[in-house]
């Protein structure tokens, strides 16, 4: 093939040219897990082009043959004139965030091919071995087939914001979860979060006020499997910063008023958990400087005020239980500071 001649003659951009119009084209028959070989390739190829660029000048390719030889793609590759190393790395630098782009769009498709396959939609599976567009994607395969995982994945890479959209995407796969007879309730619920999340996080695909409020929806639908620390463990291990859990959980305490009673004693649990979870992975170390926190660090000093006011009206309102739980959350959390 001519991006074999390319790569060897260390013409890596041309190589990279050849391998993009091999995995877009509708000439040859060539399937997805192909396509994205190709752009991976490619992407290789135009690092190493865009390296070059960057070292300076180089030494001039071997001369070409007069008469090129022919493979798929090569006619869309043949390129003109001698070029400048300045030209080579601009052309590499938008060629190399196209070329990125279509490969996570290509593995958003493969990963919908994979789902219509095990749906036994073989004609349609064959269909998605030609490379398509993420709006093409959804409006021709993830939403009539309603592939909702797919859906929150498109999101995610179209940076698609809507968040009610979004939102009931999320609540028919958290539904589902929890309404599967062979699987346990909020823990499945809970497991679906976790293994979602690090794909989708942060982005529109994840609105985190929304999914803590649904998370607690169905924490308080199902009170005989609920266990303080569910929405708080649910996030976390999707990825999302102990910070902005507690930041997302206290808003909806604060939302409420910060009053007492079923659905704000279950919040304040949560965040008691959250501080609790907190000390265990990281109260051996010391208390990060806030204005150098790691990424997943904890607001301490937010955590504690936030703790002493739930426990002043937990006092208010004379729930014993409630107030000694987030005393021995607070007694922890303090140890370290």
């Amino acid at each position: 093939m001519l991006w074999h001649f390319y790569v060897h003659t260390d013409q890596f951009h041309k190589a990279a040219l050849v391998q993009r119009g091999l995995a877009t084209s509708r000439d040859f028959a060539i399937g997805l897990a192909q396509r994205i070989e190709y752009l991976s390739l490619a992407i290789s190829n135009i690092k190493i082009a865009l390296d070059a660029a960057r070292s300076g000048p180089q030494q001039p390719p071997p001369p070409q043959q007069q008469q090129q030889q022919q493979a798929p793609g090569g006619a869309a590759a043949a390129a003109a004139g001698p070029r400048s190393a300045a030209d080579d790395g601009g052309d590499a630098l938008t060629a190399l965030r196209e070329t990125e782009d279509q490969l996570e769009v290509a593995q958003v498709q493969l990963e919908i091919q994979q789902q219509v396959q095990a749906q036994g939609h073989a004609e349609v599976a064959g269909e998605l071995d030609r490379l398509f567009t993420i709006s093409e994607l959804y409006e021709r395969f993830a939403g009539p087939l309603q592939l909702w995982e797919a859906m929150l994945l498109i999101f995610r890479v179209a940076n698609y914001d809507d968040p009610p959209l979004v939102l009931e995407v999320w609540t028919t796969i958290l539904r589902s979860a929890l309404d599967d007879a062979e699987r346990t309730g909020l823990m499945a619920v809970a497991s679906t979060v976790a293994a979602l999340g690090p794909r989708l996080y942060p982005s529109p695909a994840f609105p985190l006020p929304q999914l803590a409020e649904l998370l607690a929806g169905l924490a308080r639908e199902r009170p005989q499997q609920y266990m303080p620390g569910f929405v708080t463990n649910a996030l976390v291990q999707a990825g999302v910063p102990y910070g902005a859990v507690f930041r997302a959980l206290n808003a909806m305490v604060a939302g409420r008023g910060g009053g007492s009673g079923a659905a704000d004693d279950m919040l304040v649990r949560e965040v008691a958990a959250l501080a609790t979870a907190w000390v265990d992975a990281h109260g051996h170390q010391d208390v990060p400087d806030p204005s150098a926190a790691a990424p997943d660090a904890l607001p301490v000093m937010e955590v504690d005020t936030a703790l002493s006011q739930y426990i002043i009206t937990s006092s208010l309102a004379t729930n014993i239980a409630l107030k000694n739980e987030l005393q021995h959350a607070q007694g922890r959390l303090r140890k370290i500071l």
